[in-house]
């Protein structure tokens, strides 16, 4: 009777230990991704018209186009580090 028990838990020691490595569910095959994926985040803001651009260009214009330099310390206005307005454009508050 031992060597029956020890046959039949023998049988299933190693039945079990094949399907140790064996995956538990079947692989499935993803689609692969197209080359080039369409965005539509619009990150950089949407493309402007025609007559946008004559307006931006017409507005920028009203304002003095070169650089603004302090007369006591000699700073240099940056429109980019002032949120992209004009030095003229800028009020006190």
């Amino acid at each position: 009777m031992k060597s029956i028990i020890a046959i039949i838990s023998a049988i299933c020691l190693l039945a079990s230990s094949a399907f140790a490595f064996a995956p538990a569910t079947p692989r499935t095959l993803v689609a692969p991704r197209s080359a080039v994926a369409p965005t539509a985040l619009n990150v950089f803001g949407k493309r402007k018209t025609e007559a946008q651009k004559a307006e931006e260009a017409e507005r920028a214009a009203q304002f003095w186009q070169g650089e603004w330099v302090c007369k006591d310390c000699g700073y240099i206005y940056n429109r980019g580090e002032c949120a992209g307005m004009y030095f003229e454009a800028q009020k006190a508050e």
